[in-house]
């Protein structure tokens, strides 16, 4: 990107914050959300989406070395299994996790503001020099160059609305319900790998069922780290991870 659309950019996403500071309600929501309850919720969700990177990278290389071998040994089969029934159950934590975090949200107003300003909050969120380690972030819990490159495509596909994202209708709310309705397919995914074992065709990384708790991961941590930027949320420590 050119020094030139840099700046387009951070003037044009200064020129959106300014809208949402100029809102007294949004400024009143932001100041009155549970920050502690809202960050720890958060932070359980950043565990949850590094262990949904982690099973994606090691299914990568795993279909790659079978692809080329024609088999894995037994117990690296087995073993995947495992790890693969353990994303299963990190899903349905992450998703315990994000209810908590719209119940926060909730309880200040604050959801109704992110869905007002969803195009303009989010808007090139991986450039916003208020949230300046969000790709950083993203790499620490796993997050390659190439699946930042995705997230980054797929969101700008949709002019940056995150909470349209696979068919959300606006809402965060929305976004976890396109998660949970994604539930059954990771269920039937262990099924089917502990039954036949790893395939070999190698699917499009942002076909994923982690995908939708992956973006709902970065609405969140984006409003956490913008929010404590913003609004000076002293308590807010979840760019502590990036230390």
């Amino acid at each position: 990107m050119s020094d030139s659309a840099s700046n387009h950019i951070a003037e044009q996403i200064e020129q959106n914050f300014a809208q949402i500071e100029n809102d007294q309600e949004a400024a009143t929501a932001f100041r009155q959300l549970d920050v502690t309850e809202f960050q720890d919720a958060a932070y359980s969700m950043l565990e949850k989406v590094s262990v949904f990177l982690n099973i994606e990278s090691q299914r990568r290389s795993l279909q790659r070395i079978k692809a080329g071998r024609g088999r894995l040994d037994s117990e690296t089969e087995a073993s995947f299994v495992e790890h693969l029934a353990q994303g299963a159950r990190a899903y349905g934590e992450f998703l315990v996790a994000g209810d908590r975090a719209d119940k926060a949200m909730t309880a200040c107003g604050l959801d109704v503001i992110i869905s007002r300003y969803s195009k303009t909050f989010f808007w090139h969120v991986t450039s916003n020099p208020r949230a300046p380690h969000l790709e950083d972030l993203f790499r620490n819990v796993g997050a390659t160059d190439r699946q930042i490159s995705q997230f980054t495509e797929l969101a700008n596909s949709n002019d940056w609305d995150l909470l349209r994202l696979h068919g959300a209708n606006g809402t965060f709310r929305g976004l976890l319900d396109v998660a949970s309705q994604e539930m059954p397919r990771v269920q039937d995914m262990v099924s089917a790998v502990r039954a036949h074992g790893l395939p070999t065709i190698e699917g499009a990384s942002s076909d994923s069922p982690w995908w939708v708790p992956v973006i709902i991961f970065v609405a969140a941590a984006a409003i956490c780290i913008i929010g404590a930027v913003t609004f000076n949320w002293w308590t807010c420590a979840i760019s502590a991870v990036l230390v």
